[in-house]
């Protein structure tokens, strides 16, 4: 059996956190505040304007955030012990891709992990974007009383920041074994089955991609798997 997709097609949430003083004492440590957003409409229509050469994950990804009741990231504002916010921006749905794989026999022995973050432009693009929002967020007046403002960067040197190593993984993994048509690259089907077996299905992240912490869904997932393999299934393998 071939499955060329089987641990390509790797993604991840990249997140970029900003610390800035409190001016209140007392608070306690913790997410205060959680948003999800959009870009401002017209400007996140140029960004992700059609190619005609969009792999399958591209089209899927643009005709979500296409979608006004989906967002293209996450905000936070989170309390920190010692006086400390952190202004937190998260990615929704890079369109970056990575791969992990076996780098030998040897059980033992680590993957190869390649997660190429921002190597596809519009994730760096969108991702200075949410960052940019959030420093201008700080200068509100709602905030004043609250945290100290942060001076706004140029879109440039967010970026430049972010490529330098300010982008940090969330550690949310997914995608290694995606639920796609099988010669887009996919591993199972609808049902969760692997392409060409009778028995074998994948129950965990590696099928999706979801806008945030990937838990709830994977229980989600777990839950429908177990309504599958209690009716009768029907497909082909």
């Amino acid at each position: 059996m071939d499955l060329p997709g089987v641990g390509e097609n790797v993604q991840n949430h990249v997140w970029s956190i900003s610390p800035t003083p409190l001016k209140v004492e007392g608070v306690q440590p913790g997410i205060k505040t959680l948003a999800f957003t959009h870009l401002d409409k017209d400007e996140q229509g140029n960004l992700i304007s059609d190619d005609p050469n969009d792999q399958t994950s591209d089209r899927v990804i643009k005709s979500i955030l296409r979608n006004p009741d989906n967002a293209s990231a996450c905000l936070a504002l989170s309390a920190m012990p010692g006086g400390v916010a952190l202004l937190v921006a998260i990615s929704s749905f890079p369109f970056s891709r990575g791969s992990c794989h076996c780098s030998s026999a040897n059980i033992d022995a680590k993957p190869t992990v390649d997660p190429q973050f921002f190597a596809n432009e519009l994730d760096i693009e969108t991702m200075a974007r949410h960052v940019q929002n959030l420093y201008k967020l700080s200068n509100a007046p709602t905030f004043q009383d609250i945290i100290q403002p942060l001076e706004v960067p140029q879109l440039e040197t967010i970026k430049s920041t972010l490529r330098g190593g300010s982008a940090l993984a969330t550690h949310h993994s997914c995608g290694t074994a995606a639920m796609l048509p099988r010669e887009a690259g996919g591993v199972v089907n609808e049902n969760l089955r692997v392409y060409g077996t009778k028995n074998v299905r994948v129950v965990d992240a590696s099928v999706f991609i979801p806008h945030a912490n990937p838990m709830s869904t994977v229980y989600a997932v777990a839950e429908k798997a177990v309504d599958m393999m209690n009716e009768p299934d029907v497909s082909e393998y």
